[in-house]
C-alpha cells in the first residue's frame, strides 16, 4: 500500500467535509502538549499497536498521522503510517510538514490537553450564560449552611444516572450537554462547527 502525503489544506477540507477522519499525533505526550493539531488525538508511537484499534476501530476509516515533519519516507509518522498499514488500515496518510508543515501553511497549533472539552465548555459557558463559581466563592458556599454537591466524571462514571437523580433531592442541576441539545458530537447541535480562528479567539 502507497501512504499518501496530505497536504495541509487537503486536512483541512477533510476535517470540516462531514466524513470520518482519524488524525493521529504520533509524537511522545509532551511534545503533543507544546503543539499540536486542534482535532488531533496524542498516539504515541510507542504506544500505537497498543491503543490504535480501541481509538480507531474501522479499519477503511482515513487516518492521518503526524510528527514534527521529518523528510518524506524518515521520521515518526512514516513509520506510524507504515505499522498502520501493515495492521489492516487502508487510507493512511502522512500530514505533509508534519505540525511545522500545518503552522507554515497558515493553521494554527494548539497547547496542553483535552481542548474539545475544554472548549465546548467555554462555549457553552459564553453560548448560554452558564455561571461561574470562583474558588473563594465555591469554598464560601461548601462551608455555608446549604448543602453543595461538586460533580465530575468522565464518560462511563454514571454521572448522568447521578444528575438525573439530583433534581428530585430538590438540588439545582444546570445540564450543559442538554442545553447544546448534545448528540453525541464536540459542539451537539449547536449547527456549524466553529472554525479553528473563531477557537483561537
Amino acid at each position: 500500500m502507497m501512504i499518501e502525503r496530505i497536504a495541509p489544506s487537503l486536512l483541512k477540507s477533510w476535517l470540516h467535509d462531514g466524513q470520518e477522519v482519524a488524525l493521529l499525533d504520533v509524537r511522545e505526550h509532551g511534545q503533543y502538549g507544546e503543539a499540536h493539531l486542534f482535532y488531533a488525538t496524542p498516539l504515541p508511537y510507542s504506544r500505537l499497536e497498543l491503543d490504535v484499534r480501541r481509538l480507531v476501530p474501522r479499519r477503511d476509516v482515513r487516518v492521518v498521522v503526524y510528527d514534527d515533519g521529518g523528510a518524506p519516507g524518515d521520521g515518526v509518522a512514516w513509520r506510524a503510517a507504515d505499522r498502520l498499514a501493515a495492521l489492516g488500515y487502508h487510507r493512511v496518510g502522512v500530514l505533509d510538514g508534519g505540525a511545522p508543515g500545518w503552522q507554515a501553511a497558515g493553521y494554527v497549533l494548539f497547547a496542553g490537553v483535552n481542548l474539545p472539552s475544554k472548549t465546548f465548555g467555554e462555549l457553552a459557558e459564553h453560548t448560554y450564560g452558564t455561571p461561574r463559581v470562583s474558588a473563594p466563592q465555591l469554598a464560601a458556599m461548601i462551608a455555608g449552611p446549604a448543602p453543595v454537591v461538586v460533580l465530575d466524571g468522565n464518560t462511563g462514571s454514571a454521572k448522568t444516572d447521578v444528575l438525573n437523580l439530583l433534581p428530585g433531592l430538590g438540588v439545582q442541576v444546570i445540564d450543559l450537554e442538554g442545553l447544546a441539545r448534545h448528540r453525541g458530537s464536540l459542539f451537539g447541535a449547536m449547527g456549524e462547527q466553529p472554525s479553528q480562528k473563531a477557537l483561537q479567539s
